[in-house]
């Protein structure tokens, strides 16, 4: 992957990606690169699923004669943050966490192309740790306030997505099934509310709000915690916890 001749939006990025080089290209230009080509890796994995089938992401960038490092830092800040959010916006699951890695470089490497200044090295899992295709606990999600919908839920599954509908379609094509689908009455709640993701670190599932109008809450012991909207962080589930997505309720316990 190399910088090219620059211009804006998605022809600056392409060029950075057909290799035609230049120099007047900006540090949130490798970013934009860097999640396209990740983008690229994302692989179908049967029932509308989509899955990215590394968990290390290694970024290695050749920084340009006389370029202030701290613009490029700034930049690549969070990156596997943003890496998630990319991940949303295409309904694809990955590895939590992921491990990403950036290298900044005075010298290219021998190998490296004439002119190119980024590198992406993605590896699979190590098979001491193998990706999860279950979790190992049960968690049953009840349905205490809304209309329509099927009461009680109870899943052994690395990822629940919650929202309005059984299916639908994103803008790109992709189906999204919910496991937790709400009728369609049930306005309040966005049709890809949020997910609840297993961490296996911590031997519980993470609730994600993914981008939803009215928002994602946990309530705990008569106290509210606000989930961040495309945080991929998320928030520790405990059993016990209400979901509240809108003005719904679910009920969740962990076995």
């Amino acid at each position: 992957m190399t910088i090219t001749g620059i211009r804006k939006g998605w022809d600056r990025v392409k060029n950075l990606l057909d290799g035609r080089p230049g120099s007047d290209f900006k540090p949130l230009d490798v970013v934009a690169a860097v999640l396209n080509q990740i983008e690229g890796e994302v692989v179908p994995a049967g029932g509308g699923r989509r899955v990215f089938p590394h968990n290390r992401i290694g970024v290695k960038v050749l920084l340009p004669p006389g370029a202030e490092r701290a613009r490029f830092e700034v930049a690549l800040d969070e990156l596997e943050a943003k890496i998630r959010k990319r991940f949303q916006e295409i309904d694809c699951e990955a590895a939590y966490p992921l491990d990403v890695r950036i290298q900044f470089l005075k010298k290219a490497p021998a190998a490296w192309r004439a002119e190119q200044i980024v590198a992406l090295d993605l590896q699979k899992r190590s098979p001491d740790h193998p990706a999860a295709t279950t979790a190992p606990v049960t968690v049953r999600v009840q349905v205490v306030t809304a209309a329509g919908a099927k009461r009680t839920y109870t899943f052994s599954e690395p990822r629940i997505l919650l929202g309005r509908t059984a299916e639908l379609s994103d803008q790109r094509g992709g189906r999204r099934r919910n496991h937790v689908a709400l009728d369609e009455q049930n306005t309040s709640v966005s049709r890809a509310h949020a997910r609840m993701v297993y961490d296996p670190a911590r031997g519980g599932y993470r609730l994600l709000d993914e981008g939803s109008t009215r928002g994602t809450q946990v309530i705990r012991r008569g106290g509210l915690v606000r989930v961040p909207k495309n945080d991929p962080r998320g928030v520790l589930l405990m059993s016990g916890d209400e979901i509240q997505l809108g003005d719904v309720v679910l009920r969740v316990t962990i076995e």
